[in-house]
């Protein structure tokens, strides 16, 4: 029969060599740092000149300005059905109405097609169409709109495209 003999568990003892530490904290005065002694003393304005005071002075005179109430810009996009062929460079769009956008304060000048179509709550089918001379070809998502131009015209609606 074999017997288990539990061994005492004695934490481990770390042995520390003092003569290689020791060095480490003898003083050493050549190159110890000695505390500058302190001076004790008053801090007072000195006046530029006697007769005058100290006076603050503010660094810009006050603006005489109001605040204007800001007037919202609305873009109008007008809404089209029709046909579009690109490859023979013919359309036939009819303009069914329009849609309105009030632009929000801080809006950037220019956004993309996908954008414009989120904030006109157009459906993703629908297509957003720009003239180029005097047909119509249809933009891509990815495509920048400059909502400060006039000079470009878009239309947006559901248009069947010949490829």
């Amino acid at each position: 029969m074999t017997m288990t003999q539990v061994a005492d568990l004695a934490k481990p003892v770390r042995v520390i060599n003092v003569t290689k530490i020791l060095p480490l904290f003898a003083p050493t005065t050549e190159t110890a740092l000695v505390p500058a002694q302190v001076q004790t003393g008053r801090i007072r304005l000195i006046h530029p000149a006697a007769s005058a005071p100290a006076q603050l002075v503010r660094s810009r005179p006050p603006l005489k300005t109001r605040l204007e109430k800001l007037q919202p810009k609305t873009w109008t996009l007008p809404r089209a059905t029709g046909t579009v062929s690109p490859i023979n460079g013919t359309s036939n769009i009819q303009t069914a109405g329009s849609e309105s956008l009030k632009l929000p304060y801080g809006m950037p000048r220019m956004v993309n097609v996908a954008t414009l179509k989120l904030m006109l709550k157009a459906d993703p089918q629908e297509l957003v169409l720009k003239r180029v001379g005097e047909r119509w070809e249809p933009c891509e998502d990815s495509h920048r709109v400059d909502l400060e131009d006039d000079k470009v015209e878009f239309r947006i609606g559901a248009v069947q495209v010949f490829s």
